[in-house]
């Protein structure tokens, strides 16, 4: 028996904008059919797109494999193309084994029966009999936690109780292929544990799951493999932390932009002709790897005398709460008085920051801090990111990257 559960061969979909186009399309398919007459799928008439297109993976019996990437990418659309609920418009898919969908919150409840109805027509929907479905009910219900409301009708559950009593059945009618999409964030922390547990079991027992998820620490913990999509195309294929890098990268590119929310602003006296960040080579550049080395050069002109200016370095988040600020009064020191053009550089040894972009702001004030020379407020950023060379660091929450060790003593059981 081979060893896959899933291939997908150059793959495409197309839908169209417009309903009232997509329902005289498929009429004129419908007759053209009748007549013996092929469409052409490889052709988009008006108002139609590709949600997916020319997409191809492999996915091998007891994987866990991930599809990655924004909303609108074509994740979703694949998913349900697995499941056979779109057809795809070219391309070939295989599926070995028995489904198990978790595509949508309370897909295939009826909303005015109750819960312990469902559970039974949600398991007929995967192919499951009444029988086989009474050995397992007590099992289903403990799992999806909903004793008391048992018979209370579906419409009234929350979404949280929907995802717990889909999953509950979709799991204990033991599937041999699991998709799931990103439904499981709508869970609690308890619950959410309870299927990182379930799903574990699944793949030790030799199952496959297809993942969607935008947790992309749990795509690296669980998956083995994943697939970046971005607008209905393959990007990168491979191992997830690799792909999860390659996705990181592109929204972060993305996210490159001209600072337009910035500006500039000051009396004149002093003015920044050029602003530069230097790696620990000297070189220019606006990319650094966390705990690298950055320098900061500030190239000015003071166009007449000013006594001890201030310098002021200042590092945001996007949603512009200052992560650092440093002052050149902050030295004893003064700087004295300068006149025409020059340049300060502010050093700092080590950047502490997680993998992220970080509007700058650079500014020149007189020796008391109030009256403005000049001042580039946002104009500015830099980049964090690892390096494909070292994926070892891994993505995290927060704006520090603070490292440290874990020292486990513990008693050998």
């Amino acid at each position: 028996m081979s060893d896959l559960a899933i291939k997908v061969d150059r793959v495409s979909k197309k839908f169209c904008k417009s309903l009232q186009k997509s329902m005289v399309y498929g009429l004129t398919d419908i007759g053209r059919n009748l007549c013996g007459m092929k469409s052409d799928p490889h052709i988009l008439r008006d108002d139609e797109f590709w949600a997916i297109k020319d997409i191809s993976f492999e996915v091998k019996r007891g994987e866990a494999f991930a599809l990655v990437g924004a909303n609108g990418a074509g994740k979703t659309t694949l998913l349900k193309m697995l499941n056979g609920i779109f057809w795809p418009d070219e391309g070939k898919i295989t599926v070995k084994g028995t489904l198990g969908p978790l595509i949508a919150v309370g897909a295939g409840f009826h909303p005015m029966l109750s819960g312990r109805d469902n559970i039974y027509i949600n398991a007929a929907i995967l192919g499951i009999g009444k029988k086989e479905i009474q050995k397992r009910f007590d099992e289903i219900v403990a799992f999806a936690d909903i004793g008391k409301f048992l018979d209370t009708p579906v419409k009234h559950y929350s979404s949280g109780m929907f995802v717990r009593l889909g999953f509950a059945v979709a799991v204990h009618c033991e599937p041999e292929i699991l998709l799931i999409d990103e439904i499981l964030s709508v869970g609690d922390m308890s619950f959410q544990t309870k299927c990182k547990k379930k799903m574990d079991q699944f793949l030790t027992s030799g199952k496959t799951i297809v993942y969607i998820s935008h947790n992309l620490d749990t795509v690296v913990n669980m998956c083995q493999r994943a697939l970046f999509i971005q607008e209905g195309r393959m990007v990168y294929a491979g191992d997830s932390k690799n792909v999860v890098y390659e996705y990181r990268k592109s929204v972060l590119n993305q996210e490159k932009r001209v600072l337009s929310h910035g500006i500039r602003q000051g009396s004149g006296e002093v003015v920044i002709k050029k602003v530069e960040l230097l790696d620990q080579n000297g070189e220019a550049t606006d990319t650094f790897k966390p705990m690298s080395y950055l320098k900061l050069k500030v190239h000015y002109d003071a166009v007449q005398r000013v006594e001890n200016p201030q310098f002021r370095f200042r590092i945001f988040t996007n949603d512009k709460t200052i992560i650092v600020e440093a002052n050149s009064s902050d030295h004893s020191e003064q700087l004295g008085a300068i006149q025409g053009p020059g340049e300060i550089c502010y050093e700092i040894p080590s950047i502490p920051f997680n993998v992220g972009r970080y509007p700058f702001s650079v500014l020149i004030a007189d020796s008391t801090g109030m009256m403005v020379y000049d001042a580039h407020e946002h104009l500015h950023e830099f980049m964090v990111d690892p390096g494909s060379d070292n994926l070892d660091i891994p993505f995290r929450s927060g704006v520090l990257f603070v490292p440290g060790q874990w020292d486990l003593n513990s008693k050998t059981l």
